[in-house]
């Protein structure tokens, strides 16, 4: 795993230092997971970060890490299905079955809005 944590002013956008090993904590009662790890400090010593991503961010994650790495897909669900093979395939399921409704309002209302816009009846 590779997960680095640096540090830097925000003024400009360089970033030094190498972090420690980020340790990873589940809370399954908040439903998130949070990042531990410590980065050297400007005056010495070290300052403890902690990154908590909650649930509701998880798909933004997911979305941007394949926009990142197209190839993910395949770590992505084998990770999925390596946890509970039976809740990841509902899952897959219930997404495509969301995203086959969602195109079918989208393409009922263009043919509405066509059909305003011509004058013609949909």
């Amino acid at each position: 795993m590779t997960v680095e944590f640096k540090r830097g002013p925000a003024s400009t956008g360089y970033w030094s230092g190498d972090g420690s090993e980020p340790q990873m904590f589940i809370n399954t009662s908040r439903k998130d997971i949070q990042l531990h790890s410590t980065i050297p400090s400007k005056g010495g010593g070290d300052t403890h970060c902690m990154m908590r991503i909650d649930s509701e961010s998880f798909e933004w994650i997911v979305r941007n890490m394949l926009k990142a790495d197209p190839e993910s897909f395949k770590a992505i669900a084998g990770a999925m299905f390596s946890t509970d093979f039976t809740k990841a395939n509902e899952a897959f399921n219930s997404a495509r079955d969301a995203q086959i409704e969602w195109t079918k309002r989208r393409r009922e209302q263009h043919r509405a809005w066509m059909a305003k816009r011509t004058g013609q009846a949909a």
